[in-house]
């Protein structure tokens, strides 16, 4: 089985090969000898796709909820998502109020929607009015969406660490109108 594993790393990035050698070997060992091509198959056949070597390490060392950003968002608490989005309209001060910004639950749509029907609760920032055009010309752009006459930042869409870039993007609106 040597062979095919040295045959199916060498797809793999450099950096990589080493790390995933050792934990495809480390699932080798837990697994009946039956079982190995499929194993080896498998966990390659991901690498072979273009999965970033990287997430397919997070899956075999199977801390990808915590090191995927996708999965790390996903999980979330929405109290840790309202907790955020209070600390935001903080640093507004009283521009928030001349944007009519609140703190507010939302939906989120998991996988762009490939998942029909399916939501995770989650928290954000309701805007006065339809915002989303001064948004997507902030640097970087922001995607919102725009619901009853509110646009909404969802939090679980934004990583944690642009909180203040997402912060900068709103003070630069100007207030909402009457």
């Amino acid at each position: 089985m040597s062979t095919e594993l040295d045959r199916l790393l060498a797809q793999v990035p450099a950096p990589a090969r080493e790390p995933v050698r050792a934990l495809a070997e480390e699932g080798l060992s837990q697994l009946p000898q039956d079982l190995h091509a499929a194993w080896i198959d498998g966990a390659f056949q991901l690498a072979a796709r273009g999965l970033n070597a990287s997430v397919l390490l997070a899956y075999l060392r199977r801390d990808a909820g915590t090191t995927v950003p996708f999965w790390r968002m996903a999980g979330l608490p929405a109290g840790v998502l309202e907790a955020r989005a209070g600390a935001i309209l903080s640093a507004l001060g009283a521009r928030a109020t001349a944007l009519g910004a609140l703190t507010t639950p939302v939906e989120s749509l998991p996988g762009a929607g490939s998942l029909p029907g399916t939501v995770i609760p989650s928290f954000g920032i309701a805007l006065d009015g339809d915002r989303t055009a001064e948004l997507r010309s902030a640097d970087p752009p922001v995607v919102a969406r725009v619901r009853e006459g509110r646009t909404y930042l969802d939090l679980r869409t934004v990583d944690p660490g642009d909180d203040t870039t997402l912060t900068k993007a709103m003070a630069a609106l100007p207030p909402s109108r009457p």
